[in-house]
């Protein structure tokens, strides 16, 4: 959750929902979306351009 940008105080009440509410299957592709960011710092950064740019555009609604 820290990785794609979830605040710290939220983290372990959404991962309590998560493994509750998703099977194992949705959990351990996530696993795989994490470490596809992990391995490579240019694809985290374009994460964080995409949800500033994102939270920009949900700013000026």
């Amino acid at each position: 959750m820290r990785i794609i940008g979830v605040d710290q105080k939220y983290i372990f009440k959404d991962v309590e929902g998560i493994e509750h509410h998703l099977s194992w299957e949705a959990i351990d592709r996530i696993g795989d979306l994490v470490q596809y960011f992990e391995e490579d710092n240019d694809r985290l950064l374009e994460l964080r351009n995409v949800q500033e740019k994102n939270e920009k555009n949900m700013k000026e609604e």
